[in-house]
C-alpha cells in the first residue's frame, strides 16, 4: 500500500495478473484477504472487515475488532474477532454472509496474533494462535450444523499448515525454531528445511508467517520480507517468487525513516 491506499491485486496460478483495485486505509491498518472464486474479504486491523467483488465493489461489511478472516472450501466465511485481550469470538457466515454460528473463545496466550487457514475436511478450519517466544498453537474449528466445536489439533509450536491438492500432505512451520517441516496428513512427519542452514552465517534474517500451496509439491514461504518457492519433494528452495513492479529494493526505499539497504519487497501480504 502506499498513500493511504491499498492495491489488493490477484493473478492465475502463473502469476498473469487478472484484476487489480484500490481501497482507502488507514496509516495503522494492517489489510489481509481471504479469497474465494467471487471476492476478496479485507480486514483493516481492530475495526471492520470489508468484502468486495473482483471489480472492487464493496459487498458487505462488518464493524468490530476483526482479527482474521478465511474462506473454507464451501465458500463460507470465517473470521475472529476480538473482545479483549484475553477473549476471542468465532462466527462463520454462509455464502450470502449471513451469520450461522459464532462461540467465544480463550486466548490462552494473552493478545496473541491470530491466523485462520482452510482444513481439507469441508466443514472444519485450522486457527493459529501466535505469540513469538511465548509459544503458539493450532485449533481445530469444526461447524456441525448450527454449532461451533473448537478443539486443539496439534501439540507443541507447528502452526501455519498449507496443504497440497490432494490433502494427503502439508508443510507448516516449527514456531520458535525457524524451522519449515513437511508432513504426511494428518501427523507423520517426512523432512524439514532449517532457515540458518541455507543462509550466510552472519546474516540476519526475520521469519514470516506466509505459507501457501502453489500446485503438486511446491509452496510459497516467506522471510525476511521476502518471498520464496520451496520444493517438497527436493527439500529445498528452488526460487525466489518476484512479482513485477514489486521487485526487492533496499529498505530505506520503502521505509524511509530505516537506515538499512537489506533488499525486501514492498508485498505486505499474499495467499493463494
Amino acid at each position: 500500500h502506499k498513500d493511504g491506499r491499498a492495491t489488493i491485486k490477484t493473478a492465475d496460478e502463473n502469476l498473469n495478473l487478472e484484476t487489480s483495485f484500490s481501497i482507502d486505509f488507514a496509516k495503522d491498518d494492517v489489510v489481509t484477504a481471504a479469497f474465494n472464486k467471487a471476492c476478496v474479504a479485507v480486514i483493516h486491523q481492530g475495526k471492520s472487515l470489508e468484502i468486495y467483488d473482483f471489480n472492487g465493489k464493496l459487498v458487505k461489511s462488518f464493524a468490530g475488532a476483526i482479527e482474521a478472516a478465511a474462506f473454507d472450501r464451501q465458500n463460507r466465511l470465517w473470521m475472529v474477532s476480538r473482545e479483549d485481550k484475553e477473549n476471542l469470538e468465532i462466527t462463520v457466515l454462509d455464502d450470502s454472509f449471513e451469520v450461522i454460528a459464532s462461540i467465544d473463545c480463550a486466548d490462552e496466550f494473552y493478545d496473541s496474533s491470530v491466523m485462520l487457514k482452510e482444513m481439507p475436511q469441508f466443514n472444519c478450519i485450522y486457527m493459529d494462535l501466535l505469540a513469538g517466544q511465548d509459544g503458539c498453537q493450532t485449533y481445530t474449528i469444526q461447524l456441525d450444523g448450527d454449532e461451533i466445536t473448537v478443539e486443539t489439533e496439534f501439540e507443541g509450536d507447528l502452526t501455519c499448515q498449507a496443504f497440497t491438492e490432494d490433502n494427503k500432505h502439508f508443510l507448516a512451520i516449527s514456531n520458535g525454531d525457524d524451522i519449515f517441516q513437511y508432513w504426511a496428513f494428518p501427523g507423520e512427519m517426512i523432512h524439514e528445511l532449517d532457515i540458518e542452514d541455507i543462509i550466510d552465517e552472519d546474516e540476519e534474517y526475520n521469519m514470516g508467517y506466509t505459507l501457501f500451496h502453489i500446485k503438486g509439491k511446491l509452496f510459497v514461504i516467506n522471510f525476511t520480507e521476502r518471498y520464496y518457492i520451496y520444493d517438497a519433494d527436493k527439500n529445498e528452495i528452488v526460487d525466489e517468487l518476484i512479482v513485477d513492479g514489486h521487485e526487492p529494493r533496499p529498505t530505506h526505499e520503502i521505509y524511509p525513516s530505516l537506515d538499512d539497504d537489506t533488499l525486501i519487497t514492498d508485498i505486505e501480504y499474499m495467499d493463494e
